[in-house]
């Protein structure tokens, strides 16, 4: 088979291939990027700053880099490797070029490592979380049977495991047995600065998006996993005990079970009162947390929680359940509540009643963001590369 491959380089590459490093950089260059594709991004771009001009390095992916990645140190490239029906570019593709021009190491910030390639590449892999395994149930048959085999094949053959959090580790170990952790580390994601509270005012974007304040809001995709019909019957229930002209803001792309969520909606008559946006351009989100009274984050389970540090950087309070990632990452800066409809209905009046409260979840919401960074995360990520080249 022969692929055709435009390549993009700052100088003359992979002299050496035993000092090349290999980045799958086809989620951080998508047009529409999710949780896994932001992930990407931030640590592709933090990497360019600690990898030492004595490694070179080589981003594959579908299309031409856009900015900024494009913007690359002299001693990095990007390789473009023509899509082969969609996810059949990783393992054909990708393992077609990894036999092609062999690099010394090879790392995916996504969550597949393709079926077929050289045993002398090193790999590491990010796998953000089982949540296919724990909850068959919140995926479609097949996504769900994919995502079961791709980890498998993942676990058993990559190098080095990356998990942003101890409790995916954990969760690795309980399904792929304890052996596993002598390969595992943890590396906790970054925040997106531009969320951060300096940012600009919220008007403009609830104009375009015609929100009217008071709003709750949730970002992510709308689907079973992240508990949006509960969101949504939750909300419901405050309206009916309470009244008002609140919002419910839901910022995301649909995905199994999104029909229910809208079935409810329409049956229950509050086409006014829950506004579904779709897809955010980045640009627009910080705006959209900035003008929220809280976040709320319902999700059944997370390997990490990007939103809860964007809600936190945002200057907004988070009610939450809580799943044990998520108390990893928003410690007591979150009101954690079991994902009952009264005990959410009642969490909700008081997030957005008791000013006392707010100011204290968001003063503990700031002050945890410290902890979390895309350069320490990157440091930790190439701590980890480095060991393939000695």
């Amino acid at each position: 088979m022969v692929v055709q491959l435009l390549i993009r380089c700052g100088r003359p590459l992979q002299k050496n291939m035993r000092r090349c490093l290999a980045i799958d950089a086809s989620r951080a260059n998508a047009l529409n990027k999710t949780g896994v594709g932001w992930y990407s991004y931030h640590l592709i771009e933090a990497l360019k700053q600690v990898i030492p001009s004595d490694i070179e390095v080589v981003l594959y992916t579908r299309e031409s880099l856009g900015q900024p990645l494009a913007q690359m140190p002299s001693h990095w490239c990007e390789r473009v490797v023509p899509a082969i029906g969609g996810r059949l570019w990783t393992h054909v593709g990708v393992g077609h070029e990894l036999y092609l021009r062999p690099p010394r190491a090879f790392f995916v910030p996504g969550h597949v490592l393709p079926f077929f390639m050289p045993r002398s590449v090193k790999t590491a892999i990010t796998i953000h979380d089982v949540g296919a395994l724990r909850f068959s149930e919140a995926y479609p048959l097949r996504e769900r049977l994919y995502l079961k085999l791709t980890t498998a094949h993942a676990v058993k053959h990559a190098h080095c495991l990356i998990t942003p959090s101890h409790f995916t580790r954990q969760e690795l170990m309980v399904f792929f047995g304890d052996a596993v952790a002598q390969k595992i580390v943890v590396v906790p994601s970054g925040f997106d600065t531009s969320f951060q509270i300096s940012g600009a005012p919220a008007v403009d974007a609830l104009k375009k998006y015609d929100i009217q304040k008071p709003y709750f809001l949730y970002v992510g995709r709308l689907e079973h996993k992240k508990n949006t019909l509960f969101l949504v019957r939750a909300f419901h229930g405050y309206l009916q005990q309470f009244g008002g002209d609140d919002l419910l803001v839901l910022a995301g792309i649909s995905g199994f079970g999104y029909d229910d969520v809208r079935t409810f909606i329409v049956d229950n008559h509050l086409e006014s009162h829950v506004r579904i946006l779709g897809y955010v351009p980045r640009v627009d989100v910080p705006a959209l947390y900035r003008g929220a009274q809280a976040f709320l984050f319902p999700s059944l389970y997370e390997g990490f929680g990007l939103p809860v540090l964007e809600a936190f950087a945002a200057g907004v309070p988070v009610l939450a359940a809580p799943q044990p990632a998520l108390r990893e990452v928003g410690g007591e800066a979150v009101q954690y509540a079991p994902t009952a409809i009264d005990v959410w209905t009642q969490h909700m009046r008081e997030l957005a009643h008791n000013a006392t409260l707010r100011s204290t979840l968001i003063r503990k919401g700031i002050q945890q963001l410290p902890r979390f960074s895309w350069a320490s995360s990157a440091q930790k990520v190439w701590q980890v590369l480095c060991h393939f080249f000695v």
